[in-house]
């Protein structure tokens, strides 16, 4: 009732308030209670992680619990960084192995860009590789829009669309801001909602092969 009146509950996380209170509890009940992750919320809404612990206090002749904070969020983004290095780095190893293992690389494409898709939080990829006869880019396989939208791009000319361009210049194109930045080349790719978007030409040495793209809603 106490912590109700000073609105320190407003200041706890809603997802982790609940596990708190019970601690703050067990502490008044006489428990000693380890250090422990918490997220709090400062005045202005922003989120900040804490390592918290509680042990109870005598204060003024009174029953009380002291808790001591501190703030770990730049520990926290440290350990999410090595995460994320490590599992960039398994996935590229993955890549490279089952690439290098296969008869036919190309049938990988689809399974590994939807790997590749996950790891960078993206909702969609093309892949388009050259046909040469026809010297236009051909739709190999895609993830992220609507079945009916696929036979509509299965063919497209150099210089049409983002990847179009790509192919055509042999350099990759970031389109950061799609929807509320107007360029023809994205109108393909903000018709299916696409917030952020960036294409890479498949290269060897001078030899085009195709593009690779991944999107962002």
């Amino acid at each position: 009732e106490q912590l109700q009146q000073h609105n320190i509950v407003d200041l706890m996380h809603p997802d982790d308030r609940a596990a708190i209170l019970s601690r703050i509890a067990r502490v008044q009940a006489g428990e000693r209670t380890p250090l422990q992750a918490v997220r709090l919320l400062r005045l202005d809404g922003q989120e900040v992680a804490v390592e918290a612990t509680a042990a109870p206090v005598i204060y003024d002749g009174e029953r009380a619990v002291q808790v001591i904070l501190r703030d770990i969020t730049l520990r926290r983004q440290a350990e999410e960084s090595v995460k994320k290095s490590e599992a960039r780095f398994r996935l590229l190893s993955e890549t490279a192995g089952r690439l290098l293992a296969a008869q036919d690389p190309q049938e990988l494409i689809n399974d590994l860009c939807r790997g590749v898709m996950e790891h960078l939080d993206c909702q969609a990829f093309f892949n388009f590789m050259v046909d040469e006869p026809s010297r236009r880019l051909r739709l190999n396989t895609c993830a992220g829009i609507p079945e009916e939208e696929i036979p509509g791009i299965e063919w497209l000319d150099y210089g049409a669309a983002v990847c179009g361009c790509v192919a055509r210049d042999r350099a990759r194109i970031v389109a950061e801001d799609i929807l509320r930045t107007p360029d023809a080349r994205t109108d393909l790719v903000r018709s299916y909602g696409i917030q952020a978007y960036c294409c890479h030409p498949l290269k060897a040495g001078d030899r085009l092969f195709g593009t690779l793209s991944f999107g962002t809603r």
